[in-house]
C-alpha cells in the first residue's frame, strides 16, 4: 500500500456573521409557525368535511377500524317521514353538524395563535355521535388523519430552516 498524506488546514479568522444571522432568523421562525398551523387546519376541516361524504371511511383508515355504522332501520323510518331529504345520509339531519366539522375553526372556542392550535366542534351532538351512546354506535368525525404528524413535520421543517412558504 502506498504511503498517505495529510493536509493540515489552520483557519484564524472566519466570518460567521452570516451563518449567526440564518440561526437567528431560524430562531424567530420558531416563534410564529401560525402560517403551518394554519395550513394544518386547513387539511383537517378538508379531512373532516370528507369523512362525510365518504361516510366515515377516511377516519376508518385513519383509525384502522370500519366505516360508521348504517342507521338502524327504526331510525331511518323516523328520519325518513320527519327528514326526507337527507333520509339516505349517515349524520345528516340538517347540515349543521356538517358545517360545525368542516368549518371548525370558526367555531367559539377554536383558536389559531403563533404556536398552538385548538379546533372545537361544539354541542352534545357531535359529542354523541364521536363517542357513540347506550343506544347509538360511535361514528368518529374528529380524527388525525393517516400521515397528518409527517406531513406537519415536514411543512415545520420548510417553515423554520428554509423559511419556505407552507402551500
Amino acid at each position: 500500500m502506498g504511503k498517505g498524506y495529510s493536509i493540515d488546514i489552520v483557519i484564524t479568522q472566519a466570518d460567521t456573521h452570516g451563518a449567526i444571522a440564518r440561526l437567528k432568523d431560524i430562531k424567530d421562525r420558531t416563534k410564529n409557525v401560525r402560517p403551518v398551523l394554519k395550513k394544518a387546519q386547513e387539511r383537517l376541516e378538508r379531512a373532516w368535511g370528507e369523512n362525510f361524504t365518504t361516510l366515515g371511511l377516511l377516519s376508518a383508515k385513519a383509525m384502522l377500524k370500519g366505516g360508521w355504522a348504517p342507521l338502524s332501520p327504526s331510525y331511518y323510518a323516523w328520519k325518513k317521514v320527519r327528514f326526507p331529504m337527507t333520509a339516505e345520509q349517515i349524520l345528516v339531519q340538517t347540515g349543521q353538524l356538517y358545517t360545525l366539522v368542516s368549518n371548525a375553526s370558526s367555531n367559539p372556542g377554536s383558536d389559531i395563535s403563533d404556536q398552538s392550535m385548538e379546533l372545537s366542534v361544539p354541542g352534545k351532538v357531535a359529542m354523541w355521535h364521536q363517542y357513540g351512546t347506550r343506544n347509538m354506535p360511535a361514528r368518529p368525525i374528529v380524527f388525525v388523519p393517516r400521515d397528518f404528524d409527517r406531513q406537519i413535520g415536514q411543512d415545520l421543517a420548510k417553515y423554520i430552516v428554509e423559511a419556505s412558504r407552507v402551500t
